[in-house]
């Protein structure tokens, strides 16, 4: 497996961390203040930022996502293992290239999407083949669930991938 655990996104969030983590001290080097000014805010907005976003980022996370080393049909498999065995109703659908398992009455939906771990530039570089899975429409109520989930797919991967 690539990932060690799953880890919580919310795009906006990060973006605007990133911004400001780059944004704000290239401002602190263009006004007109002495260097141990400068160099004081630059890395109080450090010390700020991203503590912060990191901390909104979990907060209010709109999906979770891991990236398993092995082939799309592996995984899939171990998703719908883990689902069915626990009593988890859901629905399977194929939209293009990923499989979207629906978890009824609940919000969520799965993701699976083959994911290349590098790009191939000539010849001399192959691609590795990973899976990701994305856990998507977190909000307050379903987080419980999803938790649950992420926790019931990782046991399941860790006994089915280590057997190989």
């Amino acid at each position: 497996m690539v990932s060690k655990k799953w880890q919580k996104k919310h795009t906006v969030i990060q973006h605007v961390a990133l911004g400001l983590a780059w944004g704000l001290p290239l401002f602190w080097l263009s006004v007109d203040l002495t260097a141990w000014v400068k160099v004081a805010l630059i890395i109080g907005t450090w010390v700020i930022v991203i503590p912060l976003g990191y901390y909104l980022n979990n907060l209010l996370a709109e999906k979770m996502v891991r990236v398993f080393k092995h082939e799309e049909e592996a995984v899939r498999g171990v998703v719908q293992r883990s689902l069915t065995k626990n009593y988890i109703r859901f629905s399977r659908r194929f939209v293009a290239n990923e499989t979207h398992f629906v978890i009824r009455d609940q919000g969520l939906t799965l993701v699976i999407e083959a994911y290349p771990l590098n790009l191939p530039i000539d010849d001399h570089i192959k691609p590795t083949d990973a899976t990701k899975i994305e856990i998507r429409g977190l909000n307050k109520s379903n987080t419980d669930l999803a938790e649950r989930i992420s926790k019931l797919i990782s046991q399941s991967a860790d006994l089915r991938f280590s057997q190989v």
